[in-house]
């Protein structure tokens, strides 16, 4: 299981019975972003664990955990649930020891295009090259799964964001939502 800054990470695709971690989670992000004022937050926060295990159906969410180093042998075929949907299979909260710190989504749209959002990461692990790391993680479920287009907004004034998209091939694209930017990767 790869390491960073002396904590061990994995990342997972989030089925049906992770909705409670999943759903905890995704507010925390919400709360982070928006606070708990926030119009998004308001309305998530009374999804229902249908409406909960409704997203994760028709959405991919990848988790991303972190948890202290441990000896190799105990993560034993950890990392092919970071890269693959056999992994997915893994309960969210298999490893106590684990704490979620990072989401982000992808939604096919169309048979040959999916739609990336919501990527967040926890504030206490922000910098270490994870949000690589989910994107990532993303983009080759997409691939994997025949994609040829991967779209998504973002602010228009967050560079992190965009340095971070730009480097995965992502260009801009034209758009008509104030303050946001539209960005496109083709697969070839």
């Amino acid at each position: 299981m790869p390491s960073t800054g002396g904590q061990r990470t994995r990342i997972i695709r989030l089925t049906e019975s992770d909705w409670e971690q999943f759903a905890h989670l995704r507010l925390r992000a919400l709360s982070d972003a928006f606070g708990t004022g926030g119009a998004q937050y308001l309305t998530e926060s009374r999804f229902t664990p249908a409406s909960w295990q409704q997203r994760l159906r028709d959405h991919a969410q990848f988790a991303l955990f972190v948890g202290a180093d441990r000896s190799a042998t105990s993560d034993v075929g950890a990392d092919r649930s970071a890269t693959s949907d056999v992994g997915a299979a893994r309960s969210a909260t298999s490893d106590a020891t684990d704490r979620p710190a990072g989401l982000v989504a992808a939604h096919r749209e169309r048979p040959d295009t999916v739609y990336l959002y919501s990527l967040w990461l926890d504030p206490r692990v922000r910098g270490r090259g994870l949000a690589r790391r989910l994107v990532g993680t993303a983009l080759d479920w997409a691939r994997r799964s025949g994609v040829r287009t991967v779209t998504l907004r973002m602010a228009a004034d967050n560079s992190v964001a965009r340095s971070l998209y730009e480097g995965f091939g992502f260009t801009e694209v034209p758009g008509d939502a104030p303050g946001e930017v539209g960005m496109e990767l083709s697969f070839g």
